[in-house]
């Protein structure tokens, strides 16, 4: 059962996320599954996470997840993972900045019936949106922030 939910996972990242293969998503997934992750909170239906990946895959036409570590336990499986990809389109209401992102990241999936019903998702928000120059460096401040007060 464990090696079936990570085969099960290996071929929803490759498929899925790497090739944008929404049939795949139809297969493995429960239409009714929900999906968290930090930036847009939860969608609860298939269509709506697939919607998600089409915009991803919009915004990131190269973005590719590297699986590192991936472990099941009972109806669960957990990934390590590094997602790859440069901002040719649009994407958090920036438009393409043509920078390239490296964000790695944790999942959380349970599967019930050979089909994906759940998902959480935690990476580092911030550092992506640094490095797609969405957001300043942490510790960057302009020089009137930055100045002593005359007072």
């Amino acid at each position: 059962m464990a090696t079936d939910n990570i085969a099960l996972m290996k071929r929803f990242v490759e498929e899925v996320w790497n090739n944008g293969n929404m049939s795949v998503a139809d297969e493995l997934s429960s239409t009714t599954t929900i999906f968290r992750d930090p930036i847009v909170k939860e969608l609860k239906s298939l269509d709506a996470f697939k919607r998600h990946v089409q915009e991803l895959r919009t915004g990131f036409p190269d973005l590719r997840v590297t699986l590192e570590d991936i472990a099941s336990s009972g109806d669960k499986v957990y990934a390590r993972w590094t997602v790859t990809g440069t901002q040719k389109g649009p994407y958090m209401g920036s438009p393409g900045t043509n920078r390239r992102s490296v964000v790695q990241g944790m999942s959380c999936n349970r599967l019930q019936g050979g089909k994906i019903v759940e998902t959480w998702m935690s990476y580092d928000v911030l550092g992506m949106v640094q490095q797609l120059g969405i957001a300043p460096p942490v510790g960057k401040t302009s020089q009137a922030a930055a100045a002593p007060s005359a007072h």
